[in-house]
């Protein structure tokens, strides 16, 4: 996918919102102007960018106010904390006391006129919550076309798009801009406290004119990029090692358990085509992007050498051991998985009773024999898994693999002294405490070694 820089994000152009059966009708002067902006701006955006049409679904939970009986935004004179109080509300979801947007309904459907307008080439998506960034893949799918100004449309002006926008101004490195002759609403006051809103927060606001004629200057990006998932070995891998250098990075996360995946969306296909984390972007014109996480540990070893985590070149034999410790580590990464794979597929299969009986107590002799080159490795050495004082690349390859299987039911028993040793040197690092995958503390809820 090649960059794009510009990219027009239109929001919620639904029935529930553009025709006369809709729960929640938008006002016909400004649906009329909404619709005559929309056609002169997409042509344009689909010639020099990208165009992303975003459509809401939302479950009907009840006991809560309508669209239209919401408080409305404060006044210039009362900004603060009742500001605070409508950007909780805008955090959440629809819990009106009318449906709004039901999955399989005709008002969830874009509008007739509306799908005129999408092409083939443009990208769908959906949100569940009033912000197009809640829960969503917006923000891959943004920095997988390397958009450095993003410009929003659609409706409505005071929930949705204000939403998003309280979110995107948050984000680094991209520009944000709306489109105020292209917004939606239904009640005009609500709407210019909104507009008064974008602009305190930093959003330029403009109208079609105005966006048209202007080619702003594409924003360079400040600081790289890395695409990862909580607690994966090899996204794990990576932030130990930008900790370790001290690179300041912008870290977006994937939640590869909701649906659909993440990894598996074309935003991101387009950065790695395997669907895996991580990927790191760098700042280059270019902007190099790295995928398999030992090759990023190699790449940061190069291009970001301030702090080494390699022996120098004239230490030849000790930079060799590094060096194929580094790619050691995938044997007991893979010995490992081995035994995750098979237990997980017990669970899905309700075979668990052969899987404990017959196939776990086979692969945990596998993985006792690789965990042997690793206890010899680390009584071997007083410092780190290397043999040396250093902390290196083979830590970071390392580490990560025997923090996983702590938290998926390991235990440093009599037979592993020097692993358990090891471990406890690592964890007393700044690096090793930063990188340590959120909400993980001690073991988790999953056994693989001894549960069922």
């Amino acid at each position: 996918m090649s960059p794009t820089n510009k990219i027009l994000v239109v929001i919620d152009l639904q029935n529930e919102f553009l025709t006369p059966d809709g729960r929640y009708p938008i006002l016909q002067h400004c649906k009329d102007a909404l619709f005559t902006t929309l056609t002169k701006l997409v042509p344009e955006f689909r010639n020099q960018g990208h165009i992303i049409w975003v459509k809401s679904i939302y479950n009907h939970l009840g006991d809560g106010a309508d669209e239209d009986d919401t408080a409305e935004p404060p006044s210039n004179s009362a900004r603060g904390s009742e500001w605070k109080d409508r950007d909780v509300y805008l955090a959440g979801t629809h819990k009106g006391k009318s449906p709004c947007c039901e999955e399989g309904s005709v008002n969830a459907q874009f509008h007739p006129t509306i799908l005129e307008l999408v092409n083939g080439s443009d990208t769908q998506m959906t949100k569940t919550n009033y912000s197009a960034f809640n829960n969503t893949s917006l923000l891959s799918m943004l920095r997988s076309h390397s958009a450095t100004n993003v410009y929003f449309c659609g409706l409505l002006s005071n929930t949705c798009v204000l939403a998003t926008l309280i979110d995107a101004v948050q984000l680094p490195g991209f520009n944000i801009h709306v489109v105020s002759d292209c917004l939606g609403w239904r009640k005009e006051k609500s709407h210019l406290r909104a507009l008064e809103r974008m602009k305190d927060m930093g959003v330029n606001v403009a109208d079609s004119n105005e966006i048209l004629a202007d080619n702003p200057v594409n924003a360079k990006l400040t600081r790289p990029e890395l695409y990862y998932v909580n607690g994966s070995i090899p996204s794990w891998r990576v932030q130990i090692a930008l900790s370790e250098k001290g690179v300041e990075v912008s870290q977006v996360r994937l939640k590869v358990m909701t649906h659909p995946k993440p990894t598996r969306l074309p935003a991101f296909l387009a950065l790695n085509p395997r669907g895996k984390t991580p990927v790191f972007i760098d700042t280059d014109d270019e902007r190099t992007t790295v995928n398999e996480s030992l090759a990023i540990l190699g790449y940061l070893e190069m291009y970001y050498g301030e702090k080494a985590l390699l022996p120098p070149l004239d230490q030849r034999k000790y930079r060799a051991r590094i060096l194929s410790l580094i790619q050691e580590t995938e044997n007991l990464h893979n010995t490992y998985d081995a035994l995750e794979d098979a237990f997980f597929n017990a669970q899905i299969t309700d075979t668990m009773s052969n899987f404990t009986s017959n196939i776990r107590p086979a692969l945990l002799k596998d993985l006792d024999r690789e965990l042997v080159f690793w206890e010899n490795y680390a009584m071997q050495s007083s410092g780190y898994i290397g043999g040396g004082d250093d902390f290196t690349l083979a830590d970071c390859a390392f580490y990560p693999i025997l923090g996983y299987m702590l938290r998926r039911g390991f235990e440093f028993n009599a037979r592993w002294p020097g692993l358990g040793r090891y471990y406890s040197r690592v964890w007393a690092r700044d690096s090793a405490k930063l990188s340590q995958p959120e909400g993980w503390f001690g073991k988790g809820n999953t056994d693989i070694f001894h549960g069922s």
